[in-house]
C-alpha cells in the first residue's frame, strides 16, 4: 500500500534530481569535472554531518544551478516529475527567490521560470494526480539588503498567491539568527493575508519554537526539539499546530545520535499534530516512502499512527478546502484494514 502521498516539507533546491544536476552541469560546459560519485559527494550530506550550517553547505552546488531561468525551469520540472513518479498526490515544494539572483535575476523572474517549470509538467501530464504549489522562502541574516530581499519575497509571494504559490517560511540558519528578529516580517505576511510556516525548533531550541508560535503560523517546520519542553508540548497539543517532521535530516544534522531516538510516539503520544516529510530528498537522498519505512523499523510507527499522520498532513496543506476534501477521500480510501502489508 502506498501512503507516501503528502509531503509538505519539502526544498526545490535540495531535491535536484542527480541526473537532472548532471544535464545542467554539461550546459553549462563543466561537465567533464562531473561524474556521478562526484555530484553525489557534493549535492547529498554525510550521514555524520556534524551540524546544521555543515548540512546547508550542500546546497552550494544546487544553488549554482539554478542561477539562470533555464536552470529553475529544469530543476521544477525535473522535481515534479519525480514526485509523480514517486506516487505522491499532493507537495509543497519551498524555496528562496532571493538565493536565485546571484547571476542577475530578479526574484520574480526567478519565481516565473519556477512556475513555467510547473506549468510544462502539467502540460505534458494532463492526466497528472500530483498537485502542487511553490511556498517562498525568506532568508535568516541580519543585513539591510537581507531585510529588503525578505520583504520583496513576501510581497511577491502576495502577489502569486493562488497561482502556483501557496504561502511563504522562514529559513536559513536558526541558532544564528534568532527566529524572534522576524516578528516584524510575519506581521506583514499576516497583513497580506499569507499563509506560513516557519523554520524553528531545529538547530535552536524551545526559544525558537515559542517565538514562532508567537507569530501565529498555520505550521512550524521541524519543530523536533519541542520534545525537551513538557510545559511546550502541551501548547502545541493544545492548540493543533501541526509540525513538520523531517527524520533522516534530523539525524544528519546531529539532531538525534541515532533514529531509534527519534521522539515519535512520546510526541503522539502527547497529541501533538504531526506530519512527516522529506525535507531534501537529494542532499539526504532520501524519499518520503524511505522516511515512513525507517519510522516504522526505528520508531514503531504502525497503521494507525500512520493514517493519524496522513489526515494531519491533509488537513495542514495550504492549497484551500477543495484539495483538503480530495486527499482526506484519497487517505480515507486507502486499505488500511490490510496491516500484514506492511511486515
Amino acid at each position: 500500500m502506498q501512503t507516501a502521498i503528502i509531503d509538505l516539507h519539502v526544498h526545490l533546491d535540495g531535491s535536484i534530481p542527480l541526473r537532472t544536476a548532471g544535464k545542467l552541469l554539461h550546459r553549462l560546459g563543466l561537465h567533464r569535472e562531473w561524474d556521478e560519485a562526484a555530484l553525489r559527494r557534493n549535492m547529498q550530506a554525510p550521514e555524520d554531518c556534524p551540524d546544521l550550517n555543515a548540512y546547508l553547505s550542500v546546497f552550494d552546488l544546487p544553488l549554482r544551478l539554478m542561477q539562470s531561468r533555464e536552470g529553475i525551469e529544469a530543476v521544477s520540472y525535473a522535481f515534479h516529475e519525480l514526485l509523480a513518479q514517486q506516487g505522491l498526490l499532493y507537495a509543497e515544494p519551498r524555496f528562496a527567490p532571493s538565493g536565485l539572483t546571484g547571476q542577475g535575476l530578479r526574484q520574480e523572474e526567478a519565481l516565473q521560470s519556477a512556475l513555467r517549470g510547473r506549468e510544462r509538467y502539467y502540460r505534458e501530464h494532463p492526466d497528472s494526480v500530483l498537485h502542487s504549489g511553490f511556498l517562498l522562502c525568506a532568508m535568516r541574516g541580519d543585513s539591510r539588503e537581507n531585510a529588503r530581499e525578505n520583504t520583496e519575497c513576501f510581497e511577491l509571494a502576495a502577489e502569486y498567491l493562488g497561482r502556483g504559490v501557496l504561502g511563504v517560511d522562514l529559513a536559513g540558519a536558526e541558532a544564528l539568527y534568532p527566529t524572534e528578529r522576524y516578528r516584524e516580517l510575519f506581521e506583514r505576511a499576516a497583513k497580506l493575508g499569507l499563509p506560513y510556516t516557519i523554520h524553528a525548533g531545529e538547530a535552536a531550541g524551545e526559544e525558537s519554537i515559542r517565538a514562532a508560535l508567537s507569530f501565529q503560523p498555520q505550521r512550524i517546520g521541524h519543530g523536533i526539539r519541542a520534545a525537551e519542553s513538557p510545559e511546550l508540548l502541551r501548547e502545541l497539543a493544545a492548540r493543533q499546530i501541526p509540525l513538520e517532521l523531517c527524520p533522516s535530516s534530523n539525524l544528519q544534522t546531529r539532531i538525534f545520535p541515532e533514529l531509534s531516538t527519534f521522539p515519535l510516539r512520546m510526541l503522539y503520544g502527547q497529541g501533538v499534530k504531526l506530519t512527516v516529510n522529506t525535507d531534501n530528498m537529494t542532499v539526504s537522498n532520501t524519499s518520503l516512502s524511505r522516511e515512513l519505512s525507517l519510522l516504522r523499523i526505528y520508531c514503531g510507527l504502525d497503521l494507525r499512527m500512520e493514517r493519524t499522520l496522513l489526515e494531519n498532513a491533509a488537513d495542514s496543506i495550504f492549497a484551500g478546502e477543495e484539495e483538503r476534501v480530495r486527499l482526506r477521500d484519497a487517505v480515507a480510501a486507502l486499505p488500511w484494514e490490510r496491516e500484514t502489508v506492511f511486515r
